[in-house]
């Protein structure tokens, strides 16, 4: 399902992991600039060896301090990891959207209706709305999926593919 993304987009650590892994920081840093916030909780990011503090925030990614409650209520066992569930009780508070390749955690984003947008549909959306080339998202899709072929799958690749033809 292809759908606007919101101002405010909460990322887990797959994504960014992904993202550094492949060398697509220039993608990163065109979803934090003037397409949309990209925050990421300080715990979340503490999970990315890819990316330290200063270069979150060189990239335009704004690192988020949860609070006690928040904290709490996402370490209840079962199902999407703690740091999984922290972006999804962030992004419930704020009204905004999860960015992730997890499948717990889009189940849990859509069981408690948040809206949640897979790594790659994001890099669509740039595309659609002018930010981005139809050569560096496809050159960015095959990238992660070498990174990360558990994830993007060559079936996912290639849905991703056949969408980008589209636009």
């Amino acid at each position: 399902m292809t759908h606007n993304p919101p101002v405010l987009l909460i990322s887990d650590a797959c994504v960014l992991i992904d993202f550094c892994k492949s060398g697509c920081h220039d993608i990163l840093k065109i979803v934090s600039g003037k397409f949309l916030v990209l925050q990421v909780p300080r715990r979340v990011l503490d999970e990315v060896d890819q990316l330290t503090e200063t270069q979150a925030a060189n990239l335009g990614i704004e690192i988020l301090e949860v609070t006690a409650t928040q904290l709490q209520e996402a370490s209840v066992r079962g199902g999407p990891s703690r740091q999984d569930r922290l972006c999804f009780v962030v992004a419930r508070d704020n009204h905004g959207a999860v960015w992730s390749n997890d499948r717990k955690l889009h189940k849990l984003c859509e069981a408690g209706k948040v809206q949640v947008f897979w790594g790659l549909e994001i890099v669509l959306a740039l595309v659609r709305q002018g930010h981005l080339t139809k050569a560096r998202a496809g050159e960015a899709g095959e990238s992660i999926h070498r990174v990360d072929p558990h994830y993007i799958t060559p079936a996912v690749l290639k849905e991703f593919q056949r969408k980008l033809a589209e636009l």
